[in-house]
């Protein structure tokens, strides 16, 4: 079970950072913003494969934010940022009810149920990230992503 113990995903002024375990990457707003739509797309497919449930109904059942926590003070320029994911980095497929993640030389594979957990974690840190670049730009516009939600590349 994917726990925010073992991923984290963190928007840090315009760069998302992404843990899993111990090991940690930087990405741009807008290539996290075309991982999102892919990674959702992948765990649909998977999702139809695995036969669960409704065509359509996209429920996350996690707590994404704490409301009424104290807000965090910034913490931009105190640790220096991970290193930087380019596209040719990652690979995303779908294999049977589960999705892979190929990140240089690590994989991280997941249930379809916890990729679109973690889809749904990088669009909103995705989005954060561009509302601090001061980009206005719809979130699908800038990853390229079809009404039907196929990415395009």
């Amino acid at each position: 079970m994917l726990t925010r113990q073992n991923l984290a995903v963190a928007a840090r002024g315009e760069v998302v950072t992404l843990a899993v375990g111990n090991v940690a990457w930087s990405l741009e707003f807008d290539f996290t913003l075309k991982l999102a739509g892919v990674l959702a797309y992948e765990a649909r497919l998977a999702k139809s494969i695995a036969n669960c449930g409704r065509s359509g109904s996209w429920n996350v059942a996690s707590v994404l934010t704490d409301l009424n926590a104290p807000p965090k003070r910034r913490q931009r320029f105190e640790k220096a940022l991970p290193e930087f994911l380019r596209s040719h980095d990652v690979v995303v497929r779908h294999r049977g009810q589960l999705v892979d993640i190929g990140i240089g030389s690590h994989t991280l594979t997941l249930g379809w149920e916890d990729a679109r957990k973690v889809a749904k974690w990088l669009r909103l840190r995705g989005k954060q990230a561009r509302n601090a670049a001061n980009e206005r730009a719809h979130w699908s516009k800038i990853a390229q992503v079809a009404p039907n939600g196929e990415p395009q590349c």
